[in-house]
């Protein structure tokens, strides 16, 4: 089979970008690896750049709506209201709602497909790919698995999360990544069920714990890892700490940005694009990439639709993204006691202005917060004292996962 271009992996940041391409007259093809459309339930909190990307979110997938968001340390806490809430998603019902769109463009999804490897056509004009089916139920599994072959003719793209296949096949370096794991909880009786908070706890993790109601009545408390760290047991002790009792679990390996990563490389005269988590399009802030992936998906259409250079697209949603991974690297200088001094800084003048904007779109404001809120400038200096205090060795920690030749 011949397709303009091909996707390796139904993401939503997949999903996203075979819909706007096949709209616009191209033969598009997705390939992934689930023998169906099912995804593992996962509750995501996004910000209202969302609507802007996708209209209005239907009730299907939105589950809650949070209009007060917390922040906590060790001794201070503060809250921003938001102006216009964020949207609490549900993964899989995204997934379900993006599958149907695509479709409807005109997309062909095939599912049961693990991706094997490509190679340049012997003209140079297009990329052949190869895939691994197995046909579901059969009684000899071994004997039931067939090869099968496909070319693109205008570009390639990788949308096969963290661990992209795609990645290593065209020498593209793989993004850092963490792991996440949230527990399913009744809310608590007390608890007003739009108000989400994070904890920042440097004792137990660089990063911080979270509640979020997904209803009225119940909600997701989690913890993002660390290499080396009991993440399991550090969640644990919160659950108990916080007085919930977990009913499920959700859990996956998040991608991390890296200002270095260059996530487009070529077989032949064919663009390869990696897009989503492959790309490592995901805020090392909040550790959030579903507002950044659709981002990436769209910067690779235009860069295919309008043949220009995929890092131009990406300028915008790159100069983001470097933003939130400068600010998790100052964040890096405080101990709790200096996160107790952030915190405090956050006055009711920065609270309203935090209010108005959101995470996804710091770049245009972020330096009009230091004239709303000129506290800050000594947290500031004090981020970067505790860097150079600290060495280098925090540094190596943000960036031991990446590969070399980043």
């Amino acid at each position: 089979m011949k397709f303009d271009i091909v996707i390796v992996g139904a993401s939503t940041a997949g999903l996203h970008a075979a819909r706007l391409l096949a709209e616009q007259g191209k033969r598009v093809s997705v390939y992934e690896r689930r023998p169906d459309h099912n995804t593992e339930r996962r509750t995501l909190i996004v910000t209202r750049a969302l609507r802007k990307i996708l209209g209005e979110i239907p009730e299907e997938v939105t589950l809650h709506q949070i209009k007060i968001m917390g922040v906590s340390s060790s001794q201070e806490e503060t809250e921003i209201h938001l102006q216009d809430p964020d949207p609490i998603v549900e993964r899989a019902a995204m997934t379900d709602l993006l599958t149907r769109k695509a479709v409807k463009a005109g997309a062909q999804i095939f599912y049961g497909r693990r991706f094997k490897g490509l190679r340049k056509t012997p003209t140079g004009d297009a990329i052949d790919i190869s895939f691994e089916h197995s046909r579901v139920g059969h009684p000899k599994q071994e004997a039931a698995r067939q090869t099968e072959r496909v070319l693109a003719t205008q570009a390639i793209i990788g949308a096969d999360g963290v661990l992209s296949d795609v990645a290593v096949a065209s020498d593209i370096a793989r993004p850092p990544s963490v792991p996440l794991i949230q527990a399913e909880c009744p809310l608590p009786t007390n608890w007003k069920p739009d108000d989400c908070r994070v904890w920042f706890d440097l004792d137990k993790t660089k990063y911080f714990y979270w509640l979020i109601p997904e209803s009225s009545s119940v909600c997701v408390a989690g913890l993002i890892g660390e290499k080396g760290l009991p993440v399991r047991l550090l969640l644990d002790n919160f659950l108990d700490k916080m007085g919930l009792e977990p009913s499920g679990w959700q859990s996956s390996q998040v991608a991390l940005h890296h200002p270095r990563l260059k996530p487009w490389s070529s077989i032949g005269d064919t663009p390869v694009y990696l897009i989503g988590d492959a790309a490592g399009q995901v805020k090392v802030t909040t550790v959030g990439g579903t507002v950044t992936g659709f981002e990436g998906a769209e910067a690779a259409c235009r860069a295919i639709l309008n043949n220009t250079s995929y890092r131009r697209e990406l300028r915008t949603l790159k100069r983001e993204l470097d933003l939130h991974w400068w600010i998790r690297w100052a964040l890096e200088g405080l101990d709790n006691k200096g996160f107790d001094t952030l915190v405090r800084a956050i006055s009711k003048g920065s609270q309203s202005f935090l209010s108005r904007y959101d995470r996804d779109s710091m770049v245009p404001v972020f330096w009009k917060l230091l004239f709303v809120e000129p506290g800050l400038i000594p947290v500031g200096i004090r981020c970067l004292l505790g860097r150079i205090s600290k060495g280098n060795q925090q540094s190596r920690n943000i960036q031991e996962d990446i590969p070399e030749d980043i």
